[in-house]
């Protein structure tokens, strides 16, 4: 074309079916260094594409066919730019807790006219989109859209319609995580410092900001490297001699060890601490009531273990308990908690089944189905069972052969079941793997049977397979006997610090 440029004519086959023109330039040539005209037949030209992510966003946020109830809420578009990878993405203000979350993805996902296209949700490379899907993740989660540019923009396949597996995509990838942290970790810093907030409060919300990201509706792109950004967000309270702070999970992780305490008091002064107006400690309200069966540790304090699912779940990845500090007169329990290191001190239900399913899945199949059943047919508990190796310390447990933290249950160190069901886990033959699971269905069966474990023998153990109809059970207990004796002489008792307050089926003691 005179006097520079080329001119490219496509003929379409009969059977092919592209839709509307328009829309579709519109979907694709996001953020073009140049200026696009698109012309129909007769009709005059129309420029399409936006100079910014943030203009991209915004634009469809201020269109007029958008003024729904959702976007009544005060809306924002943030913008970040680092590494040749800008992304944008909306924000709105909760006016009861005042924090900017996400803005999720609208429903009406098709188009509502000829002249409007769908949110404009994607990553692009040099401004052409390459992939219709919330930048960093596998379907549209939130409103956002990312364009990398330069030597550094990952490679896309022939047909331009995914990402190469590149060390470039990898580090777009993290780019766009550590952008979402960002913001997150921004939001906490601003609550904090706010009048309305106090640091407990602020980062209590942060983890419901983050919920679209970690909530794994919509599985990440690259969830390592998702979980590595947000692990930089300080979503942990800990107290120490120098007062209450937050750190984020790579923090806690280069300390060795760290406590948590449980009682009806610490949950109430916490609940203080978070409602005060101004920034106070634990410990310090402790030491203005006076209390004397306080705190027998030193050290960090972790303050927030199960404010979050997330947040447990991260921290319980990384560390397990060494030691229980139990006082029946304060009704409290204190933990101490240290990195794991080497083979686990602890089993648990999910592990153990996870070993099955990849060891035996036909056996773990039979499991699924059998636990599924007692719980819609007898009422019975789900719920983890954690197993103590014997380099696990306590005090203070009285004849309690277990206890409760946190909804779950663990054995108490020592006990004869305790012994048994560990060595079972540990000794890496398969045929002991399916007895420890075995033992654990029946664990779980003999709760809804109500019965002490001082009586349990082995006439009662064959009564309650059978009138569960797990019969087939028997034949993968590699020695019932053992198991039998184990149970009967462990105590019953549970020593549950909120048990005085709190009336919740979910956490009876499991031979009642």
């Amino acid at each position: 074309m005179y006097p520079h440029g080329t001119a490219v004519k496509i003929i379409l086959r009969p059977t092919a079916r592209i839709g509307e023109v328009l829309r579709v330039a519109k979907s694709w040539l996001m953020f073009p260094r140049c200026i696009v005209r698109v012309k129909i037949n007769d009709d005059d030209p129309v420029v399409i594409g936006y100079q910014s992510p943030k203009e991209a966003i915004q634009s469809y946020l201020d269109s007029s066919s958008r003024q729904r109830p959702r976007y009544k809420r005060e809306v924002e578009v943030k913008e970040f730019t680092e590494a040749g990878v800008t992304l944008a993405f909306a924000v709105a203000k909760d006016e009861l807790f005042q924090d900017w979350s996400f803005v999720d993805v609208p429903r009406e996902r098709g188009p509502v006219d000829d002249d409007e296209v769908p949110a404009p949700i994607a990553t692009c490379i040099e401004g052409v989109a390459v992939e219709h899907s919330t930048p960093g993740f596998r379907a549209p989660i939130i409103l956002a859209v990312a364009n990398s540019v330069g030597k550094g923009a990952p490679r896309t396949n022939v047909a331009r319609s995914a990402f190469e597996e590149t060390a470039e995509q990898r580090q777009m990838l993290q780019t766009i995580y550590e952008m979402y942290a960002r913001h997150i970790s921004d939001e906490i810093k601003r609550l904090s410092a706010s009048d309305s907030h106090s640091l407990s409060r602020a980062v209590g919300v942060a983890p419901y900001i983050a919920t679209p990201l970690i909530g794994q509706i919509v599985p990440a792109s690259k969830p390592a490297l998702l979980s590595e950004s947000m692990s930089k967000v300080p979503l942990v309270l800990v107290e120490d001699s120098s007062g209450r702070s937050n750190i984020t999970m790579t923090d806690l992780s280069g300390s060795r060890e760290f406590w948590t305490v449980e009682s009806p008091l610490y949950k109430s002064i916490e609940y203080f601490v978070k409602e005060a107006p101004l920034n106070v400690t634990t410990s310090k309200i402790l030491a203005t009531l006076g209390n004397k069966s306080g705190v027998h540790h030193s050290g960090i304090t972790v303050c927030n273990l199960n404010s979050s699912a997330y947040v447990e779940e991260n921290i319980k990845a990384s560390f397990e308990i060494s030691e229980i500090v139990a006082s029946q007169e304060a009704r409290q329990l204190e933990l101490r908690w240290v990195k794991r290191e080497g083979n686990p001190n602890w089993l648990s239900t999910v592990t153990v089944f996870n070993q099955i399913a990849q060891r035996e899945i036909k056996f773990w199949h039979m499991l699924r189905e059998a636990r599924e059943r007692l719980r819609t047919t007898r009422a019975a508990s789900g719920d983890r069972l954690n197993v103590p190796g014997p380099s696990v310390q306590a005090r203070g447990l009285g004849v309690a052969g277990s206890f409760v933290s946190n909804r779950e249950r663990y054995l108490v160190p020592g006990v004869p079941l305790a012994n048994l069901l560990f060595s079972m886990g540990t000794s890496g033959d398969l045929a002991d793997l399916r007895s420890l699971a075995a033992n654990l269905l029946v664990i779980e069966l003999l709760r809804s049977f109500r019965w002490t474990w001082d009586v349990f023998s082995e006439d009662l153990l064959d009564r309650a397979i059978s009138q569960a109809g797990f019969e087939w059970l028997k034949n993968y207990m590699k020695d019932s006997q053992s198991f039998v004796l184990a149970l009967r002489d462990t105590n019953s008792t549970i020593f549950d610090p909120f048990a005085w307050d709190r009336r919740d089926s979910s956490i009876e003691a499991f031979g009642y």
